[in-house]
């Protein structure tokens, strides 16, 4: 059974006809149970919001059949299979645009090499579809940098890949393109060679945009740092000690690393405002600022120091924090 997903809106609009003609060709396929005509529930449609119908690729076919029948002529299925096709590789690309995406918030599935973006081999091959074959990929490689089809030149180091750490060879979207386009040339199977025509279509625009994200990103991790300390109002989010008073810097510390959590680096709840005094003695603490942290760090150093963080008066504080630590993590571990 295909899956309904097709507007009326959208049939119409392939077909070429109104909604409303679309409606009367329903109305007559449900007026006689005897005739030859008929769309069946769950299979050919189903019903949407207000009564509306939501076609599957089934129901248009038995449409298009019908409108061919009685007009005499045989141009709706020829129409709706092109309209099809191009939905069918928009709704793939859109697939691709979103995997890219969740992709890049894994750590070490993205690595940014003067500028570029480039994939590491797990996640080139989840955007081809390739599984664990990671033997395709190197081989598909290969056959390129001693191609000689013109259309398809020798893959440029740091440009069109790079060797990362463990021998591991990324791709950029250039490079991408070029090994989705190789493999559309020796897979076999239809549907393989479509998808990698998609990836080939829309994987380098979305490695794009991440791309472009990734050069604003100092900029906004700095902006949402001021303005986390701004709204501290001079006082530590820990301790609530204010500044003009104790005479610290107040300084922004991110609860996850924003190094090895950059996903996260410029959401303001990743952020807390500390005095500086405090922010120096944690990652002393921690064994130096080149170790990675977490939230659940912050929740250990608290444990052991909240003798000298909090005074006797300020047990209301101590639990202040713990439910602003708490909500953090509970927001933030599912992104990473």
């Amino acid at each position: 059974m295909g899956k309904c997903n097709i507007t009326g809106k959208e049939l119409a609009d392939a077909l070429e006809i109104t909604e409303e003609h679309l409606l009367e060709i329903c109305e007559f396929f449900d007026s006689n149970p005897d005739d030859d005509w008929e769309l069946i529930e769950d299979t050919h449609f189903k019903w949407g919001p207000y009564g509306a119908r939501i076609f599957s690729s089934e129901g248009a076919v038995e449409i298009c059949h019908y409108l061919e029948e009685n007009k005499q002529e045989r141009p709706f299925l020829k129409r709706w299979k092109r309209w099809l096709f191009r939905r069918d590789r928009r709704l793939k690309g859109l697939m691709i645009a979103k995997r890219v995406q969740e992709i890049s918030e894994l750590e070490g599935q993205i690595v940014f090499n003067s500028g570029r973006a480039f994939l590491a081999p797990r996640a080139c091959r989840e955007v081809l579809g390739l599984g664990t074959r990671q033997d395709i990929l190197n081989r598909t490689f290969q056959e390129i940098q001693r191609s000689e089809n013109v259309e398809l030149e020798p893959l440029k180091i740091d440009v069109d890949f790079f060797i990362h750490e463990k021998s591991n060879r990324c791709f950029s979207r250039s490079g991408l393109a070029s090994v989705s386009k190789q493999l559309g040339v020796r897979l076999s199977q239809k549907h393989r060679q479509e998808w990698m025509k998609v990836v080939t279509d829309y994987a380098p625009s979305a490695l794009e945009t991440i791309e472009k994200h990734e050069e604003k990103r100092a900029s906004r991790i700095e902006k949402a740092m001021k303005k986390v300390c701004k709204q501290a109002q001079g006082r530590c989010q820990l301790t609530n000690r204010p500044k003009s008073i104790h005479k610290f810097n107040l300084e922004a510390h991110h609860l996850f690393d924003k190094n090895a959590y950059p996903q996260l680096a410029d959401m303001e709840i990743n952020l807390i405002a500390i005095g500086g005094d405090i922010h120096t003695h944690f990652h002393q603490w921690m064994g130096g600022t080149h170790i990675t942290c977490t939230v659940e760090d912050m929740e250990r150093y608290i444990d052991e120091f909240g003798n000298s963080l909090f005074t006797d008066e300020s047990a209301e504080q101590a639990t202040k924090v713990a439910i602003t630590l708490s909500k953090a993590k509970k927001t933030l571990r599912p992104l990473i």
